[in-house]
């Protein structure tokens, strides 16, 4: 294991950019308990409690010096690209104050570093988009924004309001730099289920008023029969008369030939009466029906009626 930097007074370095501890007094006491915890809890090999300890005594007193320790966990716990950041903070805080030997052991630790951790570069759109890496929250600085990564594969999971989430899986190598982009896309808005309006449906007609209509038609079509029908037996007729004229013609007559025909004559002209009775019954029936179903009708239309928006009054 490394061997950390003792401190024995813990108020803030001249070019600390970390939090003042000013006034002294329980601030510096509870900086100090937490740099000897860290010290402790190294030496018994328990990294991360000693990581925890070294953040919080940073925290509290704003020591630079206090980040040379925090940077030797990190690079015990192999969070290579922690320790190359916090080494790197270190170098920039200690500035002047550091002595050539502390730099250049420094710049060593860096140097190693540099093929452990790769770059990557994160371009995010839209830019009010949140994300996480590795499991964890990280908020990009900008739609282009840099960061430092252990070598090996890294998870992203990006959100936004109105945009699908997207979750991108990538690869960081030591010392090279990783493009990444994400564009996420805008979420298609669901088919409204709100039911579109309807025509209003033509007001049902009763049982009595459709059996008033097909009454009419059969009437009408009955009619129609046998009005054609007695026009035929009317001709058949006319065409017997002239067949009994035809009988007399000859000399002698044929007395059975000219009975047939008088009696054929007969019996079309009956046909026809009876088709045109016929025809003109079904017709005056045609006529009453469709008066009493149009009467029907209008009686349907009128009053109290189901429609999509409830109880309907037609008049």
């Amino acid at each position: 294991m490394r061997t950390l930097l003792i401190l024995t007074l813990l108020a803030p370095a001249h070019g600390s950019s970390g939090p003042p501890a000013d006034p002294p007094g329980e601030q510096t006491e509870a900086a100090k308990h937490l740099f000897e915890q860290g010290a402790q809890l190294y030496a018994d090999g328990d990294l991360p409690g000693a990581r925890f300890a070294f953040e919080r005594a940073f925290e509290r007193s704003g020591n630079y010096k206090i980040l040379y320790n925090l940077a030797v966990v990190e690079l015990e716990l192999h969070d290579y690209a922690a320790a190359k950041g916090t080494f790197e903070r270190y170098l920039r805080e200690g500035g002047e104050e550091l002595d050539a030997k502390r730099r250049a052991e420094v710049d060593a630790e860096l140097e190693g570093l540099a093929a452990r951790v790769g770059e990557v570069r994160l371009t995010i759109q839209p830019a009010n988009a949140t994300m996480t890496l590795d499991g964890e929250p990280y908020a990009p600085s900008g739609e282009d924004d840099r960061l430092q990564l252990n070598l090996g594969e890294h998870t992203v999971e990006v959100r936004a309001p109105g945009h699908e989430p997207k979750e991108a899986r990538f690869e960081v190598e030591g010392g090279a730099l990783t493009e990444l982009s994400i564009v996420l896309e805008q979420r298609v808005p669901p088919p409204s289920t709100v039911p579109a309006p309807r025509a209003d449906p033509a007001p049902a007609l009763g049982a009595r008023t459709r059996r008033l209509r097909i009454g009419t038609w059969v009437s009408l079509g009955t009619a129609g029969v046998a009005g054609a029908a007695a026009v035929v037996a009317g001709i058949l007729s006319l065409r017997a008369e002239d067949d009994i004229g035809t009988e007399f013609e000859d000399v002698p007559a044929d007395r059975d030939a000219v009975d047939a025909a008088r009696r054929r004559t007969r019996s079309l002209a009956i046909t026809t009466d009876v088709l045109i009775g016929v025809g003109a019954v079904a017709g005056a029936t045609a006529i009453g029906l469709g008066i009493a179903a149009w009467r029907a009708s209008k009686r349907d239309r009128s009053g109290v009626r189901a429609s999509a928006s409830g109880l309907e009054v037609r008049f």
